[in-house]
């Protein structure tokens, strides 16, 4: 076939394959082609609903509200004073031995210091003054790393591997 043929050939199709989608659009869909089954609805279910033997009590605390305003009762306000001395003075403190100093990294020209440390088996790079978990870095030296845990200095010497 010539080109010129195949082109008219293919705009004529072209042409009909969008008239039937406009055709579709405009017209709607045909009710007849995809209808559904009339639904038929149960008049009784047979199914017996019994009442529940629990009664629930909802005097918690509203999350929304400030921690003053938890209870009314004066029960309730000497129980989450309790609780709250009681969370506070179980902190547990933080082992100096979880902490490894690797070594430093420095930059002449700024005289920036990086310090390699591992804490808990993780591995960080931290500048001075960084904080990393429960650990400030306060100063960095080539053979030693100072500290600040729960506001003690603590001083670490570095780890040869």
């Amino acid at each position: 076939m010539n080109q010129k043929v195949l082109r008219y050939f293919l705009f004529a199709a072209l042409a009909v394959v969008w008239g039937l989608i406009i055709y579709k659009i405009v017209n709607g869909p045909d009710h007849n082609d995809n209808a559904a089954p009339p639904l038929t609805v149960k008049a009784e279910s047979g199914y017996n609903t019994t009442r529940d033997s629990f009664i629930l009590i909802a005097n918690y605390s509203d999350p929304f509200l400030p921690d003053d305003s938890v209870y009314s009762e004066e029960i309730g306000k000497t129980a989450t004073a309790e609780i709250k001395k009681e969370t506070i003075n179980t902190k547990p403190k933080f082992d100096l031995n979880k902490i490894l100093y690797r070594g430093m990294i420095s930059n002449p020209e700024t005289k920036k210091k990086v310090a390699i440390v591992s804490i808990s088996g993780k591995d960080y790079m931290a500048k001075e003054k960084e904080r990393i978990a429960e650990v400030i870095i306060s100063k960095i030296t080539k053979e030693n790393l100072t500290v600040i845990i729960d506001g003690k200095a603590e001083l670490i010497g570095r780890t040869i591997n």
